[in-house]
């Protein structure tokens, strides 16, 4: 999860580092950005730069003690006189002046003032060798700040460079100096991890607690290299950007579009890229421009604009330009000259991979799935991290931006790369640019299918949506994060307060046809309230303890309510307390439904210690109950008459498994079930399968998993997505929707789902919403309006709102306004059977092939029943014997052990009395045990496949004996060795070199390579590998030694397919054995039956389908 990610990142002490040239052998150095403090007085002020627009820059001219080896660029001196040196300050200044548009200025001062350098006591290649990235790096800022201590005095700086001798190590194209220093971030915790401090003490009452580390060039290899773009990329990171490439992999993320990826490169490094607008908006050098669907117009260094797609991602639109004036040359101000090219760039950004966290680990762009900052390319190929070598995915290509006269200029949920959020669902956004590429541009921002007025705002949110419906209009109502109660109408205008201090999720009460809202309060007051306010006769009810859920029955009439001192009130619609009411449980209580049972209807209520009790309307205990499930992570449970028996069970999600009981507090058959992952919501009820059976359905680690009221996983479940890096946890009072037919899930990824019970959307489905949605979704349709809605709200407050083409059918959970977590049985769905015994399309076994361990057996009966299943192998030999009791109408498995079994094929059958004799008939010889039934033509099928398998089996066979023939005796006459007794290694050996000699060179080499400083394991390996004597070959000419290959290929190739023509010879057997132990000795023709046993005789079931020829 990212939260142990985040932990290694930091406590591994990353350092920010330049990304390699490309195409270079250099590996990326570990990464970070700056905390905004470079510095510390002694008597602990922190010396921040966050808001400042003119910072002094305090660069070290550093040199080493001279070195003559080749593994470092340069001799150790400083080489750069002063007068370069302030060349290059004045670019760095220039370059910030212009890309800040203004609003950062740096003065640069270099040290010591002319020719000299500061000389620190040890070669290069003690900072720089491989084995030490990250470390040297922090010994080289220390050194470098103590030799400079008594000549410079740091308070009066606010930045600090270190500018060493020779190149950075990111430039080594050819990988021949692996001791030059990579340039880097180093930061306070690269400092205490390496060093045991995270600052360097100076004698100027600071504290140095980060800067940058850059060469005075990088020009090397004879390539001409600029320095300029390492300078002002390692700086970013000291004004807080962090780096917008893999940090992981160096991977180029946002490619050459952005300082902060690999745009440093751009121009050889002698004219970076401007930083993205992403970047330039986090230093606060440009304002974005909220959008709203209209027509905008886009000039170059002009407004960029900002779309949202969801609560947590959005995009921002700028026009950049490579060359302006079209003079075709790179102006003195002209940032954008080295771009691959130019049009509106249209950026992606996910928030959720832009917190601090992720910033200071500098990992916002890891996941290439799902980057914090993307490119979207127009061309729709991702050449950005996923493309062939070239400088396209490198810097990117002129065909990303945006434009009528380049590859696309309409971007939308329809096109390729979409509108789609980062881990897919739709955002309904549409950009259609209307000009060719110039300095100024217009686009459309239009939406498709979003209700208009939606998304509204509320600033977190605590508790999820109802639907109420009052005759003054019709609403979502949900809760803030700063508890308040809110009302939204159906044209999403406004949010409208409905009280402060809300301890609990709001439901709907309907009195005498008319719908109030429930408003526990934190004073231990329950309102029942309608928009204006106004409430019923007896209302506000006073209790004596703030209320941690509120049921509003429809069902029983009345409304219960949980409290934080361990109490249950049942209240009247008048407001006044049942007799025998309130109920005093010994735990805290944690959640409760509503049990619907016909006679005795009551709760279930959880429990602190994970324990279910069940009431009855007087509030008082049922016999049996409680129940001890798991633990004290319990969830919210469920109730109605999952199987369809006529009895109410209830179902729970604790300690990782899901629990199921009957009315009598029994375990229910096939539970409990582990689940697949890590429990992220409460359960819910959905019939997917529209059979009229009850699933529980829960949200996962591993996805939406589905489980039928036997306890097995529903077929092609769990729905899974791509798992996203984002760590989440259980989510109270969050759940789905279901009906006949369908469910409709939150998911964590911030996507709601309409699925049907294969798992495929419905709908239109998915809808982005943004991470961690909260509650569950609303699926309804308002008045006046043809359309449903779907609608939601995530934890950071956006309630959003999408039209579906998807029309429930009958009543489904979502209209469950009350919160009563139950399936009433006046709603319950009619039950569809197949009227056979045994389901036709499910009987099989998972995993297939079975590979270790155990498999399932899954079958599905048409009604309660007594089963038997026999496992032959293709011997017909009885393997496994399974036989015992299953309910009718719902998927039953049976764990088939397969430990003992040897690697094959075998015969699984439910059928019982079948012709033993025949089934062994047709193992000996495909097709007799059907000519002995009676099914001539079906055996002499059987049999004409058998005869073309040994056809195919010999001819292959001959041809690998001719080829085989071939090789060997080229290999005697042509190279004089015998190889027909040799193993596949020689064999290809011969082959492959001319002769013994130069194979023998070929291991000498080898043994120089694996032991380069041991000269007697070379002689060893040597011995133990060579070829001499009879051992020895040479081959006449290469035209010979390639004859050999080909036939040594070729004859090993027809061996192969002699062995997969013969498999199938076990195949045809064990096929025609399972089709003889379902035929019946009867005439050819169409059947289909079953048999039911007339007593306990298993010995005359039968289940036959298929046709008799």
């Amino acid at each position: 999860m990212i939260k142990h990610l985040l932990a290694a990142a930091l406590v591994c002490g990353a350092a920010s580092a330049s990304p390699p040239f490309p195409d270079s052998y250099v590996q990326d150095v570990p990464e970070g950005v700056s905390d905004g403090i470079p510095m510390v007085s002694d008597d602990g002020t922190e010396l921040s730069i966050d808001a400042d627009t003119t910072l002094r820059v305090c660069v070290l001219k550093v040199e080493f003690l001279p070195d003559y080896t080749d593994l470092t660029s340069g001799n150790g001196e400083f080489e750069s006189d002063s007068a370069a040196v302030a060349d290059l300050m004045n670019q760095i200044s220039s370059y910030y002046t212009d890309v800040s548009n203004g609003y950062l200025t740096l003065y640069l001062y270099q040290f010591p003032a002319g020719n000299a350098a500061f000389r620190v006591n040890h070669q290069m290649g003690f900072y720089g060798a491989d084995d030490k990235n990250g470390l040297g790096q922090c010994e080289l800022f220390r050194d470098a700040v103590l030799a400079a201590d008594n000549q410079v005095d740091f308070s009066r700086f606010d930045a600090i460079i270190v500018m060493h001798a020779g190149a950075g190590n990111e430039a080594d194209i050819l990988g021949d100096s692996p001791d030059d220093i990579h340039s880097m971030f180093v930061n306070s915790s690269d400092l205490e991890y390496y060093l045991g401090s995270g600052f360097v003490q100076t004698n100027d009452g600071v504290k140095v607690r980060e800067g940058c580390i850059d060469p005075e060039r990088e020009a090397q290899d004879n390539y001409g290299l600029g320095v300029l773009g390492t300078i002002v990329h390692e700086f970013g990171h000291q004004l807080g950007l962090p780096d917008l490439y893999n940090t992981y992999t160096g991977a180029v993320g946002i490619g050459g579009w952005g300082l902060m990826g690999y745009g440093q490169w751009l121009m050889n490094g002698f004219w970076p890229a401007a930083p993205s607008a992403w970047s330039r908006a986090a230093m606060n050098w440009i304002d974005p421009a909220e959008a709203v669907p209209g027509e905008y117009v886009s000039e170059r260094m002009g407004t960029v604009y900002r779309i949202p797609l969801n609560s947590t991602e959005y995009l921002l639109l700028e026009n950049r330009q490579r060359d302006p004036d079209g003079d075709g040359q790179c102006g003195p101000h002209e940032r954008d000259y080295g771009l691959p090219g130019s049009g509106i760039l249209i950026w992606h950004i996910d928030e959720t991979r832009l917190s601090s966290e992720y910033r200071q680990a500098n990992i916002v762009n890891v996941d290439p799935l799902h980057k914090g900052v993307d490119v979207e390319e127009a061309d729709g190929i991702q050449d950005l991290d996923y493309g062939f070598a070239s400088w396209f995915s490198i810097e990117g290509s002129g065909y990303d931006p945006w434009k009528r006269d380049g590859y696309a200029w309409v971007f939308s949920p329809e096109t390729t790369p979409s509108t789609d959020a980062s881990w897919g669902g739709y955002t309904g956004v549409k950009i259609d640019v209307l000009d060719n590429s110039s300095s100024t541009m217009s686009f459309l921002y239009s939406l498709q299918g979003v209700v208009p007025g939606w998304p509204v705002e509320l600033g977190k949110a605590k508790y999820g949506t109802v639907f109420w419906s009052t005759t003054q209009g019709e609403y979502t109502a949900a809760v803030a994060g700063n508890n308040q109660a809110f009302i939204v109408p159906a044209d999403g205008n406004t949010a409208i307060p409905m009280g402060m201090n809300v301890s609990a999720p709001l439901t709907v009460f309907s009195i005498e046809e008319t719908e109030y809202l429930v408003i526990p309060k934190m004073d231990g007051q329950i309102h029942l309230r309608l928009p204006d306010w106004s409430e019923p006769d007896g209302w506000p009810v006073n209790l004596p303890a703030p209320a941690v859920q509120v049921i509003a029955s429809q069902s029983m009439d009345c409304i219960f309510a949980m409290l934080e001192n361990r109490e249950v009130y049942r209240l009247h619609t008048d407001g006044t307390v049942f007799t025998s009411w309130p109920r005093t449980f010994a735990l805290d209580i944690t959640g409760a439904c509503v049990f619907p049972h016909a006679t005795v209807p009551g709760l279930i209520v959880v429990t602190a210690d994970g324990s279910l009790v069940r009431t009855g309307p007087g509030g008082g205990g049922v016999f049996g109950w409680p129940v001890h499930p798991g633990n004290e992570d319990t969830t919210l449970p469920v109730a109605a008459d999952f199987d369809r028996d006529g009895d109410v069970e209830t179902a729970v999600v604790s300690g990782g498994k899901l629990w199921a009981y009957d009315e009598n507090s029994a375990g229910e058959p096939g539970f409990p079930v582990s689940l697949q992952g890590e429990v992220l919501s409460d359960p819910f009820m959905a019939d997917i399968n529209s059979d009229g059976n009850i699933e529980i359905l829960v949200e996962t680690t591993a996805g939406l998993e589905a489980y039928s009221s036997s306890g097995t996983i529903v077929t092609n479940w769990p729905f899974t997505t791509e798992a996203d890096s984002l760590a989440f946890n259980y989510s109270r009072f969050t759940s789905g929707t279901g009906g006949s037919g369908f469910a409709c899930a939150s998911l964590r990824d911030g996507r709601v789902f309409i699925l049907d019970g294969s798992g495929a959307s419905l709908g239109g489905s998915p809808y982005s919403f943004g991470d961690n949605p909260i509650g569950f979704p609303i699926l309804r349709r308002f008045d006046g309006e043809e359309q449903y809605r779907v609608v939601t709200v995530t934890s950071g407050g956006s309630l959003g709102a999408f039209y579906t083409g998807f029309e429930p059918d009958g009543w489904n959970t979502g209209m469950d306004t009350g919160g009563e977590r139950c399936w009433p049985s006046e709603h319950l769905p009619s039950v569809v059977s197949s009227g056979n015994l045994l389901n036709e399309d499910e009987f099989f076994v998972w995993p297939n092939p079975v590979t270790s361990g155990s498999g399932n057996i899954r079958f599905v009966p048409g009604c309660d029943s007594q089963y038997r299943i026999r496992v032959f192998n293709v011997a017909g030999e009885l393997v496994s014997d399974y036989s015992g009791d299953a309910p009718g109408r719902v998927p039953w498995e049976v764990s088939w052990n397969t430990e003992d079994l040897a690697p094959g094929y075998v015969c699984l059958a439910v059928v019982f009395g079948a012709d033993k004799t025949a089934v062994l008939r047709s193992i000996v010889f495909p097709g007799w045990g059907q000519i002995s039934m009676g099914h001539s033509t079906r055996g002499a099928v059987f049999m004409g496949i058998e005869a073309s398998i040994w056809a195919g089996t010999g001819y292959s066979y001959l041809q690998a004996v001719f080829n085989r023939d071939d090789y060997r005796n080229l290999a005697m006459e042509r190279a004089g060795i015998d190889v027909s007794f040799r193993d596949r290694g020689f064999q290809d050996d011969v082959g492959d070199f001319s002769s013994s000699s130069e194979y023998n060179d070929y291991i000498r080499s080898l043994a120089r390579y694996y032991y380069p400083d041991d000269p007697e394991a070379q002689q060893d390996y040597f011995n133990s590998h060579s070829r001499y004597g009879s051992d020895g070959w040479s081959w006449t000419n290469s035209a010979a030694r390639e004859d050999y290959d080909d036939a040594l290929r070729v004859s090993r190739e027809w061996f192969r397919r002699t062995v997969y023509v013969a498999a199938f010879a076990v195949v045809n057997r064990a096929v025609s054995a399972i089709d003889a132990s379902l035929l019946d000795p009867s005439e050819p023709g169409i059947y289909t039956e079953i048999d039911f046993p007339e007593s306990s005789d298993f010995s005359s079931v039968r289940f036959t389908v298929g046709a008799r020829f």
